[in-house]
């Protein structure tokens, strides 16, 4: 084994959660996109921001996404292996997100954080194995702004980190000590400095069970 100790922790949002296809539908039904927009956020999101007043109109879409819509969210593909095999190795798992509990721009006021939590009790994250994922639901904290997910990324030792967002590891504040690995599908495998970059969750399942536990 490489590490005495690891302690995962993983971001929700386009890391756990993928919205792309919701998404891509609710804007297209709202006339936001044209259909042959590609069906990725990155992709939607540019289109609707180039658009009149296209940033609340992207915030709007993204609270729906978020909060009405949440059920539609899909689980990334691999996600659950790598869970499994976490819990049979007796590896902690946390989730950290930095996610607000209402959008600005939701008129509903939908609760974004119970919104999240009845999508993983929907997809058995709390469930026991082999039923569930074995998450334990107090492995799950939401935080109101980066800095208080990066505090609480360190505060819970992780050993390992893993986001969608290059953005979270720039932070000058995030702990030395934890290994950032960035869940990039469109990015081809790269170490950039001391970010290892990942394209799928077959790759970190690979990482975790067949390169640093040897």
């Amino acid at each position: 084994m490489g590490q005495d100790k690891i302690v995962i922790g993983v971001d929700f949002d386009n890391t756990i959660a993928d919205y792309d296809e919701m998404m891509h539908g609710l804007a297209f039904k709202a006339g936001l996109i044209d259909k042959n927009v590609s069906v990725s956020k990155q992709k939607i999101r540019d289109q609707v921001r180039s658009l009149e007043n296209g940033e609340i109109k992207w915030q709007k879409l993204q609270a729906m996404a978020y909060g009405e819509f949440m059920s539609g969210a899909k689980l990334i593909e691999g996600v659950h292996g790598f869970f499994s095999n976490c819990h049979h190795q007796a590896i902690p798992v946390f989730i950290v997100s930095h996610k607000t509990q209402f959008a600005a721009q939701d008129q509903n006021n939908v609760d974004l954080h119970g919104a999240a939590l009845a999508w993983m009790k929907e997809k058995r994250f709390f469930q026991d194995w082999p039923a569930g994922l074995a998450i334990k639901e107090e492995h799950v904290f939401f935080e109101l702004n980066r800095q208080k997910k990066i505090e609480r990324i360190g505060n819970l030792g992780c050993t390992h980190f893993i986001d969608d967002l290059l953005e979270t590891f720039l932070e000058v504040s995030f702990p030395k000590s934890t290994r950032k690995i960035l869940y990039s599908p469109s990015v081809p495998n790269r170490t950039n400095q001391d970010i290892l970059v990942m394209s799928s969750w077959e790759e970190i399942h690979d990482h975790f069970f067949t390169s640093i536990r040897k």
